[in-house]
């Protein structure tokens, strides 16, 4: 299995959980649906508020002598009135947009546009790193300085809040934040990625599973991604830990033992949420070594796995290539997984995918017809060479022609053909 290992690191190289799609939270053209909205309802306020001040003149204007004499309509219309004038002197806007915002309410400043777009800009770069989580400094600071603009002109907005938490990158004291953006659109995806992301690290399962069918019906999780990440699990050791990178796979997984109650023995460590302080104490107390470092990068990634290695560690192929690399010679393709073993060649790996292949894993992924299981169901190819392979030296030709039957449907599926046949002619 060992000298694959190389090939196959070239192989996955594409990674199905994009982090730049994970991380679409605060582009400016997402936020402005939102805005356009608060903005049309301030105007239609605006509009109405001019409408009563022009009919409550009129209707200062209209003598009346008595009103038994008034036709049932004006009487009606004169109760209408006095209504309005009554609710357009106690409107208050503590649920709309505050004083300084309603000033910008019909427009959006071109200087929280600017904000926003720096704000998008850096959160893209930071989170398309494929070394590294969390932002770097000057990052973080130009994200910082940028939404500190927003604030000025706009601290009860829904930009600035989802921002604060967003860029505090899971900080759980910036909890209140999220929750103002959450009163202000409770249907903003972004909003309920966070909210999941928030309840996942504190350790809230009733919330986390609130948040993630949230996740599921508005289509942010999709039933493809609950499929794979049911094998991925699958392919945890027991009682073992599961490392996840992203979104897709850390949300499918968690959704497959929080909502169907798969595999709860494992523990799910989620790369991007170890930026959060909350996150690393928890993990702490479970009796995880975290290392002493500020960036969540390839070096924090090497020290968490040998100082964590009594965990039966398994890392998703989901992971970036740049993670691998350090530690090559310690990891072994097991189903949609690398098991990570520090000193020693583990026995029975072999089995292990045959076992999983022949009778634990589900996978739907391959045979689905939805285009964005593509990507998904590549990542079973290493699995399956490595089957190939041992079937190959047993001699066991009936085996090796069935996983060939396999690995060509997949390799025409993920239009990798020609990857997979060079892999196959190394042995």
């Amino acid at each position: 299995m060992r000298f694959l290992i190389s090939v196959l690191l070239l192989f996955t190289s594409t990674i199905y959980f994009s982090q730049v799609e994970e991380n679409n939270n605060i582009e400016p053209t997402s936020n402005s649906l939102l805005n356009n909205k608060i903005n049309a309802d301030s105007t239609k306020r605006v509009e109405k508020d001019k409408l009563f001040d022009k009919e409550d003149e009129e209707a200062g204007e209209t003598s009346v002598e008595d009103d038994g004499d008034l036709h049932l309509f004006e009487i009606q219309r004169k109760k209408e009135l006095k209504a309005r004038k009554a609710r357009k002197k106690n409107m208050n806007y503590e649920s709309a947009p505050s004083q300084e915002v309603k000033k910008i309410s019909s427009f959006k400043s071109e200087s929280i546009i600017k904000a926003n777009n720096k704000i998008y800009k850096n959160k893209k770069i930071s989170t398309s790193q494929s070394y590294q989580r969390n932002p770097t400094d000057e990052q973080q600071k130009e994200m910082n300085q940028a939404n500190d603009i927003i604030q000025q002109q706009a601290p009860n907005s829904f930009d600035y809040n989802l921002n604060k938490y967003v860029i505090g990158n899971y900080n759980t004291n910036n909890y209140s934040n999220l929750k103002s953006a959450e009163q202000i659109n409770p249907n903003s995806e972004e909003v309920i990625k966070q909210m999941a992301a928030h309840n996942l690290i504190i350790d809230d399962d009733f919330k986390s599973e609130l948040y993630l069918k949230k996740l599921k019906d508005n289509k942010q999780l999709d039933a493809q991604s609950i499929d794979y990440c049911e094998d991925l699990l699958e392919s945890t050791p027991e009682n073992g830990t599961l490392i996840t990178h992203g979104m897709l796979d850390s949300y499918g997984a968690h959704y497959n033992q929080i909502t169907n109650k798969k595999r709860t023995d494992v523990e799910i460590i989620n790369l991007d949420f170890l930026q959060s302080k909350t996150y690393q104490q928890k993990l702490i107390k479970k009796g995880f070594f975290i290392p002493d470092s500020k960036n969540i990068d390839v070096s924090f990634f090497k020290e968490f796995c040998e100082n964590n290695n009594d965990k039966n560690i398994a890392l998703s192929l989901t992971i970036p290539k740049d993670y691998f690399i350090p530690i090559i010679d310690k990891i072994y393709v097991v189903g949609l997984v690398f098991e990570y073993h520090l000193n020693t060649t583990p026995d029975g790996l072999m089995k292990k995918n045959e076992v999983l292949w022949n009778n634990k894993m589900n996978k739907s992924i391959i045979s689905s017809k939805e285009t964005g299981t593509i990507k998904l169901a590549s990542n079973y190819l290493p699995m399956l060479l490595n089957l190939r392979k041992y079937f190959k030296e047993k001699g066991d030709n009936p085996k090796v022609l069935e996983i060939d039957r396999q690995i060509e449907l997949i390799s025409k599926k993920c239009n990798k053909t020609k990857k997979v046949s060079k892999i196959k002619s190394s042995y």
